[in-house]
C-alpha cells in the first residue's frame, strides 16, 4: 500500500505550485511535510486525496494508477480520508452525525466496531457535544471532530493538514497517542504537514521540506 508520486506540476493560471515533484512513502508509514505558507503542502495533499487533478505526472497509490492526462479516479474511491486546514465540517449535521454519516456510507464499514464512534468521542473530550451542531464547538473541538470524522472510516491513508493547530499540548498528545495506536492497529499510513519540524512526532519514518512547489527529504 505505498505512495509513489512522480513528476507530478499542478499550474494555476500558469503559475507553477508545484513543480516536477516526485515522492515515495512505504506502507504503513508516518511521514510529514514541513514548510512555511505558500509553497504547495496543501494542493500537494489535495492531489494525492483527489480534490485536485494535477497539470502533469502521476500518483500511484495501493498499486493503482490515480490519474492520467484524461481521467482522475475520484476521492470517494481512493480510501483516503482528508483533515483539511479550514476543517470543513458539515454545518447542518450534528457532532454524533457526522461519524455516523460516515459510517453509513463507508464501503468498509462492516469491518468497524459500532461503538467506535462512542470512543473517539470520549478520546476527543467531544462526547457531551454530541448533539450540537459545529457553529456550537470551539475551534479546538472543532478540529478535534474534524480528525475524528476522518479516522473513523479506518482509511487506508490518513491526511492531515495542520491538524493540532487549535489544540493546547496536552489534547495534542492525546489525539496523537490515539492516531498512533489506530495506525499500528490496522497498519495504515499517516501524511501529515506542519510548519515546523519542532511540532513533528519521533514516530515520523520520513520527513521532506517544501519549498516553491518542491520536495526535499529531511536528514534524521
Amino acid at each position: 500500500m505505498s505512495l509513489t508520486i512522480k513528476n507530478l506540476s499542478f499550474f494555476y493560471e500558469q503559475q507553477a505550485i508545484l513543480e516536477q515533484l516526485d515522492l515515495s512513502l512505504p506502507a504503513a508509514s508516518i511521514s510529514a511535510i514541513i514548510g512555511h505558507s505558500g509553497q504547495g503542502k496543501t494542493t500537494l495533499l489535495r492531489c494525492i486525496a483527489g480534490l485536485e487533478k494535477p497539470t502533469n505526472g502521476t500518483i500511484h497509490w495501493q498499486n493503482n494508477l490515480l490519474n492520467t492526462k484524461s481521467k482522475c479516479i475520484p476521492s470517494w474511491k481512493r480510501n483516503m480520508s482528508m483533515v483539511f486546514q479550514d476543517l470543513a465540517l458539515w454545518p447542518h449535521i450534528k457532532v454524533k452525525e457526522h461519524l455516523q454519516l460516515i459510517l453509513k456510507y463507508n464501503q468498509n464499514r462492516e469491518v468497524i466496531n459500532p461503538t467506535a464512534i462512542d470512543e473517539i468521542l470520549s478520546t476527543f473530550e467531544i462526547e457531551a457535544m454530541s448533539h450540537r451542531y459545529p457553529a456550537q464547538l470551539s475551534q479546538g473541538q472543532q478540529q478535534r471532530l474534524a480528525i475524528a470524522r476522518a479516522v473513523i472510516s479506518n482509511p487506508a491513508l490518513l491526511i492531515l493538514d495542520e491538524p493540532f493547530s487549535s489544540l493546547d499540548e496536552r489534547m495534542t498528545f492525546k489525539c496523537w497517542n490515539y492516531l498512533l495506536k489506530w495506525q499500528d492497529s490496522v497498519q495504515s499510513s499517516i501524511l501529515y504537514v506542519t510548519h515546523d519540524l519542532k511540532h513533528t512526532i519521533e514516530q515520523t519514518s520520513h520527513i521532506f521540506n517544501m519549498e516553491n512547489g518542491k520536495l526535499r527529504q529531511q536528514e534524521q
